[in-house]
């Protein structure tokens, strides 16, 4: 850990924070009231340590014909400035990673779960070959911070920052720190902010001084991810996922050339289907990871990732048979917990 994480890290603590720290980055959890820190993400302004999000810069004359070939997004073509949402797939169409992307001025910027991130950065290396390009981790020497919530805008011009537009990426200078703003196409309720760790807890100070912001930690932003329908790695993407499963078409470009695992996803999408689908579920009562669903007499999926709302109670991604799929489907878990199926994103999702 660089000494400017550990800095980022002991702020944390000085505002109360719950870590978690048994498996990969640490994270924290809350700050005490996590149904305080998920309004703050509804209804005002909150500031997140996203310690579980890491990326790569891919640098070089030829990075962006290089990524277009090997990611399931439309990378050339895109201006500076700009992202796009992308998948890595192996050669059967299996999703590795779901990538967020952006197109910097000397470099392309890719933002995963930190969990995936070195075998992100093997694959692509293994075709590097011959091509003018330089695949290198941010790891510790740069902070990834979120700024959620509807008056996220105004606390960014009072800090005299340019708010990027949806999906894009802006450069600019706070408190004497180089911060880049981007904006998932996913997440319209939030920026994230990769800043260097060494100047992490200067820019969370001038944030968090810009009007009523307050900590929120991963279980909050946890709520909010379940609600939206977006996929996790570890929970509904271990490697085993075709796109269409994860319901990701939306990061894949049909009409574009070829692109690892092209030809399985392709043959999917014009001329088949799949037998499972991820879908929303409205609880009766709070469940977990694991439980196994059950619709009619029939086993028919499993949950992937649950929260218990403070909009919504307790809601849950999982995998279900396709039949199965349809907003409004009733089931149960095998412990005789009841749920129905919804849109994603869910009704109430910020």
């Amino acid at each position: 850990m660089s000494a400017g994480v550990g800095e980022i890290e002991k702020l944390q603590n000085q505002l109360g924070a719950r870590f978690d720290r048994q498996e990969g980055p640490v994270r924290v959890l809350d700050y005490g009231d996590a149904a305080r820190e998920e309004r703050a993400l509804r209804d005002g302004v909150a500031i997140t340590w996203r310690s579980w999000r890491g990326g790569l810069r891919v640098t070089g004359q030829e990075r962006a014909p290089f990524l277009h070939r090997l990611l399931s997004g439309r990378v050339t073509g895109l201006a500076v400035g700009t992202g796009g949402h992308a998948l890595l797939l192996e050669q059967r169409g299996k999703v590795i990673a779901d990538l967020d992307l952006w197109i910097d001025e000397d470099q392309i910027l890719l933002l995963a779960d930190t969990r995936v991130l070195s075998t992100v950065a093997a694959v692509l290396q293994r075709y590097v070959l011959r091509s003018a390009v330089s695949i290198e981790a941010i790891d510790d020497s740069t902070v990834v911070l979120a700024l959620g919530g509807p008056g996220v805008t105004e606390v960014l011009a009072r800090v005299e920052a340019e708010p990027p537009t949806q999906g894009g990426l802006v450069t600019t200078e706070l408190d004497g720190s180089e911060v880049r703003v981007l904006q998932r196409s996913r997440e319209p309720w939030s920026f994230e902010m990769l800043v260097q760790a060494a100047d992490a807890v200067a820019l969370w100070r001038a944030l968090a001084g810009a009007g009523d912001v307050i900590p929120a930690g991963w279980t909050a932003s946890e709520v909010l991810r379940v609600e939206s329908g977006i996929p996790a790695q570890g929970a509904e993407l271990t490697g085993s996922e075709l796109p269409q499963e994860v319901r990701l078409e939306g990061a894949i470009d049909f009409d574009k050339g070829c692109y690892l695992g092209q030809e399985t996803v392709a043959r999917i999408h014009y001329r088949g289907h799949v037998n499972r689908l991820l879908c929303g579920l409205r609880m009766d009562e709070a469940v977990a990871p694991g439980d196994r669903l059950i619709c009619g007499d029939r086993p028919t999926g499993q949950v992937t990732s649950a929260a218990v709302s403070a909009l919504l109670g307790p809601v849950a991604l999982a995998y279900v048979r396709t039949d199965d799929s349809e907003p409004g489907t009733v089931m149960r878990t095998e412990a005789g917990i009841k749920a129905h199926t919804v849109s994603l994103p869910m009704h109430g999702a910020s």
